[in-house]
């Protein structure tokens, strides 16, 4: 017996990620440079994901700022309509 799967298509919400990014960093005691020194970027790729406009963000970086932020990556995917 074969296993079969579905591909259910995803939606990345870069607003939602971006305000998420500045809330974290306002409320906790941690500045864009610590973000990105964690999570392998640099300052001005956080403050671009940060302001929401940068929608285009390669997987590594998105888990990185989400482990550095401790956010959970599931929160900024949507299932495609």
């Amino acid at each position: 017996m074969s296993k079969t799967y579905k591909v259910v298509p995803f939606i990345f919400n870069a607003g939602k990620f971006g305000l998420a990014v500045r809330l974290k960093i306002d409320n906790v005691n941690i500045t864009q440079g610590d973000v990105a020194g964690i999570a392998g970027i640099s300052d001005t790729t956080v403050s671009r994901i940060a302001s929401g406009l940068h929608a285009n963000i390669e997987m590594n970086t998105f888990l990185g700022i989400c482990n550095a932020l401790d956010l959970n990556a599931l929160d900024y995917l949507e299932l495609a309509e």
